[in-house]
């Protein structure tokens, strides 16, 4: 069959560019969408840095935040998103939260006077809506101390 070189050509020339390095994921804001009894909706912006000089389309993921080794929720992604080759962009995660359980512990965290939290997000996201070829995020940074007090506010 004489299709069967030209169709093999076709494909060959339709791949993709596959991003080789991870993203990099910083907390960004925090920023209260819903109280209820047993659950708190957060909205939580994180900024994603591409290193790879091919855009990167992520398509769904879930994620968990904690603070100082306290769980505070886990989510999904709000919605799809691309970051630019080299380049930096807002992705926006819904965590769901029980703060009447983990209030405590956070204010207790709020009030010592640290200058600054360890936070870590870890989880999976789903780039180029491969759902075979997620990608495991587990990454840590800090956070101002001043930035969980006024999480705090909300869940009085």
């Amino acid at each position: 069959m004489r299709c069967a070189p030209m169709i093999a050509l076709l494909l060959a020339s339709c791949t993709l560019p596959v991003p080789e390095l991870l993203p990099t994921l910083s907390l960004n804001g925090l920023k209260l969408e819903s109280v209820q009894a047993d659950e708190q909706v957060f909205v939580v912006t994180l900024g994603v840095a591409n290193p790879n000089p091919v855009p990167l389309r992520i398509d769904g993921g879930q994620l968990a935040l904690d603070l100082q080794g306290i769980p505070i929720g886990a989510g999904e992604l709000v919605s799809a998103f691309s970051v630019p080759a080299e380049a930096s962009a807002p992705a926006e995660v819904r965590i769901r939260t029980d703060l009447l359980r983990e209030g405590p512990n956070l204010l207790q965290l709020a009030l010592s006077g640290a200058r600054s939290l360890d936070y870590r997000i870890s989880g999976f996201v789903d780039p180029l809506g491969l759902r075979l070829a997620r990608v495991n995020i587990d990454q840590t940074g800090s956070i101002a101390g001043r930035d969980v007090m006024r999480l705090l506010q909300y869940a009085q």
